[in-house]
């Protein structure tokens, strides 16, 4: 009795070894199969994609770029010119404009327009834009403008203004620009929109809550906007990089993970048409594959920590600053250059602010 129980369950046994063999098989089929597409998927687009030629000058003759007199937009404006596109820029300074606008024309020979505009304000001025754009036949938008907090914080440590500039250019810039380029697209059955996001969208953030939400609005747009569109001759892509060296982060040193804006560029042009969401720059498509590796929890925590650590050194670095205006406003000596000085320093904030 005991033996051919004993039997029985070995029996058992090897059956379901047998099972889970196949299981196990199965399953690292399944991984394999998986690594090896989502490698050759990689390859191919960041790769592959630069060594065959790539016609970029068959949407049509005009690019309007926002967000265009420095960073990424300014890029995408050298970039595209030097692809024979005449230029629509687009930013809230027309100093800066003038000077990207001329060093274009001068360089590439292309017609270039400005449009000096401040994307925080109301509603109004999308028609304005509009009426500007109305007779220029606009083959590739690029919808670079944006805005962020001077350091990461807590959600209720952002004040009620920065917040309403983050949603207005943001999410609402976007939303408005496409909406009124779009439609000159369809009546030619061409056009490329390319929405620029943020590889910090992959997963909500902490410290950086509504900026991230804002850019998962970005990215939720268009693939959205790509599938509504796709069939009608209409490319719509969103770019999400990490750092990129712009002179906002100067004080960083560039380097294989912080490449100029002019290097991200190269190489993000080359994805358009070709894939739909794309970080852009392969060694940020590899940073964000690992560090979607993560689960959640430990994402969380590491992202907290280092915006946590981060958010410290801004505020130590600003005490700094105001401590040091303060001891120089105590100065008898050059009390006339003193005050000069501090007025220039307030206007300077104001200004970027």
């Amino acid at each position: 009795m005991t033996e051919g129980f004993i039997s029985l369950l070995r029996e058992k046994a090897t059956v379901w070894k047998n099972v889970l063999c196949v299981v196990g098989a199965a399953y690292a089929t399944k991984v394999v199969i998986s690594w090896s597409w989502k490698t050759l998927r990689f390859v191919r687009e960041y790769f592959l994609c630069r060594l065959y030629s790539h016609d970029i000058k068959r949407f049509g003759g005009w690019a309007v770029v926002t967000g265009a007199a420095d960073g990424i937009g300014k890029a995408y404006s050298q970039k595209l010119a030097a692809c024979g596109y005449n230029i629509v820029l687009i930013d809230r300074s027309h100093g800066n404009l003038q000077v990207t606008a001329d060093a274009l024309a001068l360089e590439h020979g292309v017609d270039v327009r400005m449009i000096a505009v401040e994307f925080g304000a109301d509603q109004s001025i999308y028609g304005k834009m509009e009426r500007q754009l109305g007779d220029i036949d606009v083959g590739i938008i690029v919808n670079n403008v944006g805005v962020m907090y001077d350091y990461p914080n807590f959600f209720l440590e952002i004040s009620h203004q920065t917040l309403w500039n983050l949603i207005q250019v943001n999410i609402a810039a976007t939303t408005f620009m496409t909406h009124i380029i779009l439609p000159k697209m369809l009546s030619r059955g061409c056009g490329a929109v390319i929405n620029i996001s943020t590889g910090a969208a992959h997963r909500p953030c902490p410290q950086l809550a509504a900026y991230t939400a804002s850019k998962i609005y970005v990215q939720s747009l268009s693939e959205a906007l790509h599938h509504e569109y796709r069939h009608k001759g209409i490319v719509v892509q969103c770019v999400s990089p990490l750092l990129v060296y712009t002179q906002r982060n100067r004080a960083l040193n560039p380097g294989f993970f912080l490449p100029h804006a002019e290097t991200f560029v190269d190489h993000a042009i080359c994805t358009l048409g070709r894939q739909m969401h794309t970080a852009g720059y392969w060694p940020h498509a590899l940073q964000v594959g690992a560090l979607n590796l993560l689960p959640s929890s430990l994402f969380n925590y590491f992202a907290n920590h280092v915006n946590t650590a981060m958010r410290r050194i801004a505020v130590r670095s600003l005490k700094k600053r105001q401590s040091g205006t303060n001891i120089t406003d105590c100065n008898p000596t050059n009390s006339s250059q003193t005050s000069q000085h501090t007025s220039s320093l307030t206007n300077e904030s104001t200004n970027n602010t």
